[in-house]
Formats: C-alpha cells, sequence, structure tokens
C-alpha cells in the first residue's frame, strides 16, 4: 500500500518544499563557522573539478575540516595535495583498497573530527552554497539525517539538462524506498546528505559502492532517526565521465539499488 501512494504522490503531486525546509534555509546563517563539522569529497578522477570544488566548500562552510578521499589514477590527490597546503583545514588522502563511493564514505567517517558531517560530490552537479541548509537541520537539532532533494521545489536547475529516463527512476527509486521506509523521501540518490556522528555510527551502512546513498536512508528510519529533506540546485556534469554510461547501465544500477534497499529494511 505504501509503495502505491508513494507512485501515486509522485505521478500527481508536484513536490513543494516544506516548512521546516524553508525555515532550515533561513537559520543556515546563523553560524558564521563550522569548527565542529567535517566535509567529505569522495572523488574518482575528477582532476578537472576538484581544486574548484574544494575552494567552493571552502567558501561556503569556512572553518570546517574537508576531507578528500581519493580514488582513481589521474592527478586529482595531487592537486588536492596542493590546494591543502594553501588551506590548512584541507585533508586529502589516497582511499587504499577503494571498493567504491560507499567505502570511501566510511573510510572518510572513520577519519573524520566534525560532531557534524556532510558528503559533497566532487563533479560540481550540486552547488556548496547549499551546504549551510543541508547542515543546518542537524546543527540546530531539528534532525539526525538530512536529505539534500533534487525534487523540491525551492532551488533552480537552469544548469541542468534533463534526462527523461535517469529522472523518471530517481523518481521510482523514491517511491520503492519511501515504501520501504514508511516515510516519504523524494530523492534517495542525490550526492548530498548530512549527519550527526552519533547516527551515521548508529546506521552503520554495508554497501561499499552507490547503493549505500539509499541504504544509508532506509536505516535511519529503522533505527528511528529523523530525516529532513532540503531543496539543492543541481547541474548537468561538465566534465569526467559519469558512472551512468547508457540506459542499460542505469537500469541495471536502479536494479541493485532496489535489492540493497529491501535488504536493508528486512536484514
Amino acid at each position: 500500500m505504501y509503495l502505491l501512494t508513494g507512485i501515486n504522490q509522485l505521478l500527481s503531486v508536484r513536490f513543494r518544499t516544506s516548512e521546516a525546509s524553508r525555515d532550515f534555509g533561513s537559520m543556515a546563517g546563523m553560524s558564521a563557522t563550522y569548527e565542529d563539522t567535517s566535509v567529505i569529497i569522495a572523488c574518482f578522477n575528477e582532476e578537472q573539478t576538484i581544486e574548484k570544488c574544494i575552494r567552493a566548500v571552502a567558501e561556503n562552510v569556512p572553518g570546517a575540516e574537508i576531507l578528500v578521499a581519493v580514488g582513481g589514477v589521474d592527478r586529482t590527490l595531487m592537486i588536492a595535495e596542493e590546494v591543502s597546503k594553501e588551506l590548512s583545514n584541507v585533508v586529502a588522502f589516497r582511499n587504499v583498497n577503494d571498493r567504491g563511493k560507499g567505502h570511501a564514505i566510511k573510510v572518510s567517517v572513520a577519519r573524520a573530527k566534525g560532531r557534524f558531517m556532510a558528503q559533497f560530490d566532487a563533479d560540481l552537479q550540486f552547488f556548496a552554497e547549499d551546504l549551510p541548509a543541508l547542515l543546518a537541520p542537524v546543527r540546530e537539532g531539528w534532525a539526525d539525517v538530512v536529505a539534500g532533494s533534487r525534487f523540491l521545489d525551492g532551488r533552480k536547475h537552469e544548469a541542468y539538462k534533463a534526462i527523461y529516463y535517469r529522472d523518471a527512476g530517481n523518481k521510482l527509486l523514491g517511491a520503492f524506498v519511501s515504501a520501504l521506509a514508511g516515510q516519504r523521501l523524494t530523492d534517495v540518490t542525490a550526492g548530498m546528505k548530512a549527519w550527526t556522528r552519533e547516527a551515521i555510527e548508529q546506521i552503520a551502512f554495508r554497501d561499499d559502492r552507490y547503493s549505500y546513498e539509499a541504504e544509508l536512508l532506509v536505516r535511519a528510519v529503522r533505527e528511528k532517526l529523523r530525516i529532513q529533506e532540503v531543496p539543492v540546485a543541481y547541474a548537468s556534469r561538465a566534465h569526467g565521465n559519469s558512472m551512468h554510461r547508457n540506459n542499460l547501465h542505469l537500469a541495471r544500477a536502479g536494479f541493485v539499488i532496489l535489492c540493497k534497499s529491501f535488504a536493508a529494511r528486512f536484514d
């Protein structure tokens, strides 16, 4: 019944930003510094965007520890290390035995010093300007986990060229995970999330690859943690290569996320 309800909502209701999300957006500027926060940038061959990404994060969450977990074989680590010489709060490291994005997040959480944490993709499809609003609910004590949503009203997406099957698939994933969780979640795969240290340790997600994004939220609901969504802006990828190379790959990835989300709900 939850699944049918979730799909009906997706097909018939235009998502709106909740009053809570708007309040958190206005609260985002209340704190001028983020010494209690760690921002995790897990990246794989992002040499064309990593410097701009790090500097944007540093500008928008001043004082935050910035952990750059690097996989791949290009110059990403070298560039990040050069930036760290200028910005002392940047810690760049090779993710040894890299098994995927989920693994990089796990390793970074273990290294992070902050009481509050956020993840931010290095490909510049998301905007660092949204980090304060993303972090506000956890830093102000209103949520344990915050998920950025590309499908809530409140942020513009002029720089994004819609991809029908990808967008529809993401919305259907949201409906399925909402059904599993018993809580409406509009975007479970967005690369912007935030959490408290206590919450992420309690969640203890297992997946080492991309499915951890949805698994994290399913396990958060299982643990009866408070989840808040906030709208985030989104752009098309301008550099590098997406893991979603074609529709067949998209369908396969979606199926894997569905299966692992189901397993996380009932294991």
